[in-house]
């Protein structure tokens, strides 16, 4: 309840958010976090709604102990609990937090690679400076094959919900029991299509290209 008077206050500034990370119970658990109940998040974005406010969650890749599936499920009842923004990101390695520590790395298989960080770049005193971050790119539940191809998949979320382009479209087939996952699915894979076959090969190009084996190699690329 507090938090929804919180949300009355601030509605003009930013959505109202419920984030859960995801819904897989093994992923849960491995992370060490506790949602609340399904049911119960169902009601606040209800609630949400009712106020004429957007909800956003945050989902993460590649959390510990995620598998594709697990991962194409945690979306799916994103889309089933009518989230209006679902937000996904890389796990970023920050020093000092459990998941970025040797034994997690050992236990969960960690990979991680190293890349620009968007926007977080200037020009001080004449000389370019820009931020890096390491980030989980493969698993012992997860290949970077599949972490690369699941980019293709946000960015069609991203464009096709998030964005609300198409946002319409898949609520009405979700309705009728195609989840907007399987849509998007069915519309990446596509190869009738040249033009969006051509933008999505592009984008694969891009996502495998962004990262870097060590800080080193990525500095002296830029």
């Amino acid at each position: 309840e507090m938090t929804m008077d919180i949300i009355d206050i601030l509605k003009d500034m930013f959505p109202a958010q419920i984030a859960v990370q995801s819904f897989d119970s093994k992923v849960i658990k491995a992370i060490k976090r506790k949602n609340i109940q399904k049911t119960q998040i169902n009601e606040l974005i209800k609630r949400y709604h009712d106020k004429g406010l957007i909800v956003s969650t945050d989902i993460l890749f590649v959390c510990s102990a995620e598998t594709l599936q697990s991962h194409y499920d945690t979306l799916m009842t994103c889309f089933n609990l009518d989230y209006d923004i679902v937000s996904i990101n890389n796990i970023r390695m920050l020093p000092g937090t459990e998941i970025e520590q040797d034994e997690s790395r050992k236990k969960y298989g960690f990979e991680t690679k190293y890349r620009f960080i968007p926007n977080s770049y200037g020009k001080y005193d004449g000389k370019f400076v820009f931020e890096i971050e390491e980030a989980i790119v493969a698993s012992n539940t997860m290949t970077e094959k599949e972490m690369n191809e699941l980019k293709t998949l946000h960015f069609l979320i991203q464009f096709l919900w998030n964005s609300s382009f198409a946002i319409n479209i898949l609520r009405i087939g979700n309705d009728y029991g195609f989840n907007p996952v399987d849509v998007i699915l069915n519309i990446q894979q596509t190869k009738s299509n040249h033009e969006v076959a051509e933008i999505l090969n592009s984008l694969r190009w891009e996502s495998e290209k962004e990262w870097f084996s060590s800080e080193e190699s990525l500095m002296q690329f830029y």
